[in-house]
C-alpha cells in the first residue's frame, strides 16, 4: 500500500527536510509545492509583496494565534514543518523542532500555549513528531498533556550521506573547521578566541566559515587561518570538514545542530556544548566530547523563559574564561590523542550510516510506521 502524504514545507524549506524529498521511505508518496534550495536565491521571497505578507502573518499570529489551512491535494495525510500547526480540516502530523517554535517564541504567552495545546489534543492531529528527545521534554513539559504525550514520537532529524576518502594520518598541520550561518549564537567567538590559544602552542589550521565581524576579522587574521563566507560554497564546506581533523562548534543558542551530522558524515569528531538536542547527538552518535554550557537557553526540564533567554544572548557576545578554558581543554585531548580522534570520527559515521541511529534508513523505517499509524482508523 501506498500512502500519498502532502509535505508542507514553504517556499524555502529547512535543510533538516531535504532527505525526506531525495530519499523518502519506500511506500510514501510525498506531494510537494515548488521549493526553493539553499543557498538559491528566491526572487519571489525576495519581493515587496511576499516580505509584506510574512510581515503580517507573523503580526497577526503573534497577537492572535490562528492556525493554517492547508489543501491536502487528494492526499492521505499532511505534514506539516516549520511549526506551522494546521487547522483540523485534515488529518495531519507535525514536525517539532521544539515547543517554542510552535508560539512563536512568545514565552509566557497563555493564549498561544492554548493554542497550541488544543490544535495538537485534537482527533485529527494523529501525530506529533519531536527532532530530539529534548524537543519531546519540551513540548510535554509545557503543555502538561497526556493526550499529547501519547501522540508524540521522536524522530530524529537527520541528513543524506556522501561517500568519503579514508582519512590519512597526518604529516603536516592539524586542521580544525568551524561552520555556522549566526556568528554569535552558535559560538563564533568562542571558536576564534580558543584557536587563538590553540595556536600558539600547537601546529594547527583553522577552515572558518561564518559572516566574521570585521573587528574580529582584523584581530584573528593570520596565516594559519582561513575564513569563508556562509554559503558561498557548499561543496567546499564538507570538503573542509573531511579535510579537518576537529569540528569545533561550541555553540551557545541551538535546538539540534545539523552540522554536526555533517561532520559525522566527514567522519571527523566534533568538541561542542551540550545545549538542547546538541547533547544527544553527542551522546547517542559518540562522535565527539561535550562541554558544559554555563548559559544554556532552558533548564534541566527544556523549558525556557525570557531571562535565559536574556542570560544566554549576553553569553554569546562574550563567554567566560572557564567556558573558554573547557572547550580549549577537549580541543587539546583530541589534537594530542590521534586514536581517540580516529575513534569518535568512526564512531559519528556509524551513527550516520546503514542502520545507525541518525541514519536515512532508520528514520524512513520509523517515520513509515508513523505515517501508516496515523492513517489507520483509531
Amino acid at each position: 500500500m501506498t500512502i500519498k502524504v502532502f509535505l508542507r514545507l514553504g517556499r524555502r524549506p529547512h535543510q533538516a527536510y531535504y532527505s525526506l524529498i531525495d530519499c523518502p521511505p519506500k511506500g510514501i508518496d510525498f506531494v510537494y509545492d515548488k521549493i526553493i534550495r539553499y543557498p538559491e536565491v528566491d526572487t519571489e521571497i525576495q519581493s515587496r509583496f511576499h516580505k509584506f505578507k510574512v510581515s503580517l502573518f507573523e503580526f497577526v499570529t503573534k497577537h492572535y494565534p490562528v492556525p493554517l489551512h492547508i489543501d491536502p491535494r487528494g492526499c492521505d495525510l499532511i505534514y506539516s514543518t516549520n511549526g506551522m500547526i494546521l487547522d483540523n480540516s485534515s488529518h495531519w502530523v507535525i514536525s517539532v523542532e521544539d515547543f517554542f517554535s510552535l508560539t512563536r517564541y512568545l514565552y509566557t504567552s497563555q493564549k498561544h500555549l492554548h493554542f497550541v495545546t488544543k490544535s495538537l489534543e485534537h482527533k485529527n492531529c494523529r501525530r506529533i513528531l519531536p527532532w530530539s528527545d529534548a524537543s519531546y521534554y519540551s513540548l510535554i513539559n509545557s503543555t502538561k498533556s497526556k493526550i499529547i504525550e501519547e501522540k508524540s514520537v521522536v524522530s530524529y532529524t537527520v541528513k543524506e550521506t556522501t561517500k568519503i576518502e579514508q582519512k590519512k594520518k597526518r604529516k603536516d598541520k592539524l586542521g580544525l573547521v568551524f561552520g555556522a550561518r549566526n556568528f554569535y549564537h552558535k559560538g563564533g567567538i568562542a571558536a576564534l578566541k580558543v584557536f587563538d590559544r590553540l595556536n600558539k602552542k600547537y601546529d594547527v589550521t583553522l577552515d572558518f566559515w561564518g559572516d566574521v565581524p570585521e573587528h574580529l576579522l582584523k584581530k584573528y587574521s593570520n596565516e594559519n587561518v582561513t575564513f569563508h563566507l556562509p554559503g558561498s560554497d557548499q561543496s567546499g564546506f564538507f570538503k573542509s570538514y573531511q579535510k579537518a581533523d576537529i569540528f569545533l562548534y561550541p555553540t551557545n543558542l541551538d535546538s539540534y545542530g545539523l552540522v554536526i551530522l555533517d561532520s559525522y558524515n566527514a567522519q571527523t569528531p566534533v568538541v561542542s556544548s551540550n545545549v538542547f538536542g546538541l547533547k544527544e547527538l553527542v551522546e547517542k552518535g559518540k562522535g565527539g566530547l561535550l562541554v558544559n554550557h554555563p548559559a544554556r537557553s532552558h533548564d534541566e526540564n527544556y523549558l525556557t523563559s525570557p531571562e535565559r533567554i536574556e542570560r544566554a544572548l549576553k553569553f554569546c557576545m562574550n563567554p567566560s574564561e572557564s567556558f573558554l578554558n573547557d572547550v580549549y581543554d577537549k580541543t587539546e585531548e583530541l589534537i594530542l590523542n590521534s586514536k581517540l580522534r580516529r575513534r569518535l570520527g568512526k564512531n559519528g559515521r556509524d551513527a550516520v550510516t546503514g542502520s545507525g541511529i541518525f541514519s536515512v534508513k532508520t528514520r524512513n523505517e520509523k517515520i513509515k510506521k508513523i505515517f501508516e499509524d496515523a492513517v489507520s482508523p483509531s
